[in-house]
């Protein structure tokens, strides 16, 4: 058994981010996990210079954070069910782990045996790459794209026409008849505005699927996911950022600027895109460790806030302030612009102020008048970014704002309706199936009026670009789950929504 108090520390830094790759096989791979690795090992690097400067001897400082890391995860496991708590309870529960580690340390002159924590890591990482390793073995691999989508739109070479393609990706926004069904008063403003701006907007817009990570992926290779496929969710992923679309768009000279989200599907390929807002702090991946150490990285964004006063620029408005780097590339521009919103957790008031710049209730429960509120504030934001594109843009241009699915409300169902775990029966609300859709009118080449799916959206544009015409009616609905889901790594085809 190896006794090094340092190798224990960087152990116990390690554990919950080993706790996150084990629980996650079909979503993180291998390689993303030795990447986040990075984090505990500054973290380590950071305690032993402490250690080193305030206790050398007896190692008081090194022990402390052991100890307070260990019951911190523990409390996380058996009392707090991974859930959010408030600072007071953080605090007052802290203050008692260091009375105790004095009690225990100074009075009692236990000697802890920490580093039996090596032996925990060594057998948990162990159970790790086995649940990895079988779980490759079941998925069956897809590596050639003709084995996942039914068709290939993007074969083209050349286009014949170049413009500057901004696609922006509201995240879980629904459309917005649907959305007044569920009582927005405010949809009909919001088309006059579009109108006003210079979008025709979609009535009839769908999307094929009521999960993000397959809406994306057929937008991005224009088509669908052939129906018997069987599959990963981290498999699906990777055919977001090295999608055909992109291919056809690098091999005609495009500058692809990538704005992602904290999900992990929306992570940057570094080798093909200009990466603009990727942050390991924005991460999904360092929220959960956070949390798993029962640490809110909200209150982090608060700190932030009251001690700098920097206002943060949220969603849209973030490209927006890009803008004037983005259009100094002389290429033509293709900008994909994910945002985390309509969806939650809770970010912006109808005028686009950051809540953490205000003084609001901890771990507020996201609610449709907050989702409301997202709405809102990404009405502001597209008329503010469309203007600024207008003004500054001396190439042509498509704007389009898309999201990838609709959204539910329905607060007497766990997490609204959506498919859980607990339900493995429950299929998607419809509305989900709802998205939103509009395009800047000075790409006139699909009729409004008709039914168009995500799948096809690329496909028709990339024809239009070449002067071309397609009749695409790729309208059918499937219903696939998350990686936590029972029923994950198939796909269902909705017949009571045909």
């Amino acid at each position: 058994m190896i006794k090094n108090n340092y190798l224990t520390l960087l152990s116990t830094f390690l554990l919950p981010a080993l706790i996150i790759f084990n629980n996650n096989p079909n979503l993180i791979d291998f390689v993303t996990f030795l990447n986040f690795c990075v984090f505990p090992l500054i973290l380590s690097l950071i305690v032993m210079t402490i250690n080193l400067a305030l206790s050398r001897k007896n190692n008081f400082f090194l022990d402390l954070v052991i100890f307070s890391i260990i019951i911190n995860l523990s409390l996380n496991f058996l009392l707090f069910d991974n859930s959010l708590i408030s600072i007071k309870y953080y605090l007052v529960i802290n203050f008692l782990i260091l009375i105790t580690f004095i009690l225990i340390k100074l009075f009692f002159k236990i000697k802890l045996k920490f580093y039996l924590i090596n032996f925990f890591f060594f057998l948990l990482f162990l159970i790790t790459i086995f649940i990895h390793f079988k779980t490759n073995l079941n998925t069956k691999k897809i590596e050639n794209f003709d084995n996942i989508f039914i068709s290939n739109s993007f074969n083209e070479n050349e286009l014949k026409i170049k413009p500057d393609i901004y696609h922006i990706i509201p995240d879980g926004m629904l459309n917005l008849n649907t959305l007044e069904q569920f009582g927005f008063k405010h949809s009909k403003k919001f088309k006059e505005k579009l109108e006003q701006i210079g979008f025709d907007y979609f009535e009839n817009s769908l999307t094929n699927y009521p999960a993000t990570y397959f809406s994306l992926s057929s937008t991005l290779n224009g088509s669908l996911i052939d129906k018997n496929l069987q599959f990963s969710e981290k498999q699906i992923n990777k055919t977001l950022y090295n999608s055909r679309l992109h291919k056809l768009l690098i091999k005609n000279d495009y500058k692809i600027f990538w704005y992602s989200t904290k999900w992990l599907g929306s992570k940057c390929n570094k080798n093909l895109f200009k990466c603009m807002n990727t942050s390991f702090y924005e991460g999904e991946f360092f929220k959960n460790y956070l949390l798993l150490i029962n640490i809110n990285k909200s209150w982090l964004d608060k700190i932030s806030f009251k001690f700098f006063k920097k206002r943060k620029k949220m969603h849209l408005d973030k490209i927006t302030k890009d803008l004037d780097i983005i259009l100094k590339e002389k290429k033509p521009r293709y900008i994909y612009g994910y945002l985390n919103t309509p969806h939650g957790p809770y970010t912006v008031d109808p005028k686009c102020t950051y809540v953490h710049e205000k003084d609001l209730k901890e771990n507020m429960t996201f609610k449709k008048k907050h989702y409301y509120e997202h709405v809102l504030c990404l009405k502001k934001q597209i008329e503010k970014f469309t203007l600024k594109v207008k003004e500054k843009n001396q190439r042509p241009f498509i704007i389009i704002v898309q999201s990838d699915t609709g959204w539910s409300f329905n607060p007497n169902l766990i997490e609204e309706g959506r498919p859980h775990p607990e339900f493995p029966n429950r299929l998607w609300p419809s509305t989900y199936f709802n998205n939103f859709l509009a395009i800047s009118k000075n790409f006139e080449c699909i009729n409004n009026t008709k039914k168009i799916s995500n799948s096809d959206l690329f496909p028709i544009i990339i024809s239009c670009l070449n002067n071309k015409n397609i009749d695409l009616n790729n309208t059918s609905k499937f219903d696939v789950y998350y990686s936590n889901h029972p029923k994950h790594g198939k796909i269902y085809l909705r017949h009571d929504l045909e």
